[in-house]
């Protein structure tokens, strides 16, 4: 067994904001105490990968914000073994039916974890940073420029290039993958580079890897028809180790 990341369960219930319900606290600190022993065992800290559920402006809108940064505090001190990792988001979802634009998730995240880790214990803050979702950021730079080109929706000039530099100081995990499109639906999320121009954006995002002098964990999350036989992990591994080769 050689575990060093641990996703949080894909379930809005499991975000960062659901820490203020009572009735979600027990099951998020069980996926907390499983990273521990985790790494108890294997004697290493674990990497638990947890989205927050809002931007930083919603949060303080909630009025939950130090209420959370203490949670967070309190759950670092409790497992000595856990390093929380903070991934970027869509900048939309979907309720029923309707398409709801949210804040910038990309950049509000990066401002979340930098406040977190300046107000609380610096002695469990240094376990607390980033995972730069390159399939999420895909999504919402090209979600965002349908918006800028149909609906009067302002300029960001979203880019990968700015999501590595926004993330480089605290990026501790990338999750790599492509998306179809605006990413939305299972057979468009985390998809693997087919194409010559799907090949041209993964040689992208290794140059951006390589410019902020990463030497971190990448995990290739890509979808697969059967998890059982990861045929599409084992083309994207290929995919990265030729780029790296060529590189080196």
């Amino acid at each position: 067994l050689d575990v060093k990341v641990l996703h949080w369960p894909i379930d809005a219930n499991y975000d960062l904001v659901h820490l203020v319900d009572i009735w979600n606290v027990p099951k998020i600190y069980k996926a907390f105490s499983f990273a521990n022993t985790l790494g108890e065992v294997l004697n290493r800290d674990i990497i638990v990968v947890m989205h927050i559920g809002g931007s930083l402006s919603l949060l303080k809108r909630m009025g939950v914000l130090d209420r959370l940064k203490k949670d967070i505090e309190d759950i670092l001190k409790e497992y000595p073994r856990v390093i929380i990792g903070f991934e970027n988001s869509m900048n939309y979802f979907v309720e029923a039916g309707v398409v709801v634009v949210a804040e910038d998730l990309s950049q509000s995240i990066n401002y979340f974890v930098r406040d977190l880790k300046s107000s609380i214990n610096p002695t469990v803050s240094k376990r607390i940073g980033l995972v730069l979702d390159t399939c999420h950021a895909l999504t919402a730079i090209r979600f965002t420029q349908v918006l800028e080109s149909n609906y009067n929706f302002p300029k960001c000039n979203l880019s990968l290039k700015k999501y590595f530099e926004w993330f480089k100081d605290d990026l501790i995990l990338i999750h790599l993958a492509n998306a179809n499109g605006i990413g939305y639906g299972y057979k468009d999320h985390a998809t693997t580079f087919k194409t010559d121009k799907d090949i041209e954006l993964l040689n992208e995002i290794m140059e951006y890897i390589k410019d902020i002098n990463y030497n971190g964990l990448i995990t290739l999350e890509v979808n697969e028809t059967d998890y059982n036989n990861s045929l599409n992990w084992e083309k994207t591994y290929k995919q990265v180790q030729n780029i790296l080769n060529k590189m080196n």
